[in-house]
């Protein structure tokens, strides 16, 4: 048993270093990280008032919710502020407890609301409340990911990140 618990402990870390490599490949073969505007194909004025240099979302924080069945998984509302909504992101949200993962990787497209929010919610049975969430979103090219320490309980909890 304790050696199947390192096996997993080794597996994750390169996982981790995996994503981080691949983050840090994605970001900085960005152009120097200058956003490159996009123009609209149909068009042709000159598009200078319709470039958005800054077109991102930003995960500002989560709220995680668990009603205590293992059966019914994880609910993640994901708050990306007001200037986000409308915009189509994808999620992965993987759930971790004592360094074992619960669910696979597996992105799913969402529209954030009028509010600021994405709803997450992961099905996969889960014997145990989970102590870690890794977050990577991807929008319009980009793609980040953020970590959220929770903490081992029935019902809401709000991390900020």
């Amino acid at each position: 048993m304790k050696e199947k618990n390192v096996l997993i402990v080794c597996i994750t870390l390169i996982l981790c270093a995996v994503i981080i490599a691949a983050t840090f490949v994605i970001v900085s073969s960005d152009n120097n990280g200058i956003p490159i505007p996009s123009v609209a194909a149909n068009s042709t004025k000159d598009n200078s008032s319709n470039v958005a240099p800054n077109d991102t979302v930003d995960l500002s924080s989560v709220t995680f919710y668990s009603d205590g069945n293992p059966n019914t998984g994880e609910v993640a509302t994901l708050y990306f502020g007001k200037e986000s909504a409308g915009k189509v992101v994808e999620i992965s949200t993987v759930y971790y407890r004592d360094g074992y993962q619960f669910n696979k990787v597996e992105y799913g497209t969402v529209s954030i609301d009028s509010d600021g929010n994405a709803k997450v919610t992961d099905t996969t049975p889960m014997n145990k409340y989970p102590d870690k969430c890794v977050i990577t979103v991807k929008y319009n090219g980009n793609c980040f990911t953020k970590t959220a320490n929770l903490g081992t309980y029935k019902g809401s909890q709000t991390v900020s990140l």
